[in-house]
């Protein structure tokens, strides 16, 4: 799966008939709309799914949600340095959880700090610059 690539056409279609929904065709554009729900919830709960068993799948779906979660359009961006210290903490969570403390948290934190490092690579290359580590928690989420 590369994240960058755009949805399958199936998808694509599913998503452009949901919108252009036909009023004459009520049968149908229930339909259209129930399962474009059914599309919405599944995607969100791969994303916003924590993941510990395969690593480099688990990356590729936690890059997107850090990205969706921590975005800041409105700051100007970060420095390298703030890159260095977001995974300098993520790993330092992974390695407190490592030494007696619970292995599924090390494991999804070490995700964690791979995909940090995946959209710092993204920053840096220009390909998505929607992640702004050192911005604030966003309202009504845990730290």
């Amino acid at each position: 799966m590369d994240i960058n690539s755009p949805l399958p056409p199936t998808r694509l279609d599913l998503i452009r008939s949901a919108v252009k929904l036909n009023p004459g065709d009520r049968e149908g554009a229930e339909a259209d709309r129930a399962a474009l729900l059914a599309e919405v919830d599944r995607l969100n709960a791969l994303i916003n799914t924590p993941h510990t068993r395969e690593f480099l799948e688990a990356v590729k779906l936690e890059m997107p949600h850090q990205r969706e979660r921590w975005g800041a359009a409105h700051d100007a961006g970060k420095t390298p340095a703030d890159w260095f210290w977001l995974v300098g903490y993520l790993a330092g969570k992974a390695l407190h959880q490592s030494h007696g403390g619970d292995p599924e948290k090390a494991k999804h934190h070490i995700i964690t700090t791979a995909s940090a490092l995946g959209n710092w690579f993204l920053a840096v290359t220009g390909e998505s610059t929607s992640m702004r580590p050192g911005s604030e928690t966003p309202a009504g989420e845990p730290e």
